[in-house]
């Protein structure tokens, strides 16, 4: 790994343990406001567009159809409609 990390991480974690630095991390921001750390949105380019938003609607309509059509007979999914 670089700058010898797998080598170093031990030492570091030892040195972070003994002067308890993740305790005084937590003391130092108590009484604050909670920060959150978001990691984006959920697609890498924005918001998914309305044709992605049909499409997917259009395939799960049609998983639902095909498990209706599974689980009754053939004449029962005639004439249903999914919206």
């Amino acid at each position: 790994m670089k700058a010898n990390l797998a080598a170093r991480e031990p030492e570091m974690l030892k040195m972070w343990e003994e002067t308890r630095l993740y305790q005084q991390i937590q003391k130092s921001r108590e009484g604050r406001e909670l920060f959150v750390l978001h990691d984006g949105p959920p697609f890498a380019n924005g918001d998914v567009s309305k044709s992605g938003k049909n499409r997917k609607r259009s395939r799960e309509n049609s998983s639902i159809s095909n498990a209706s059509n599974l689980s009754g007979s053939a004449s029962s999914a005639i004439g249903r409609i999914h919206i």
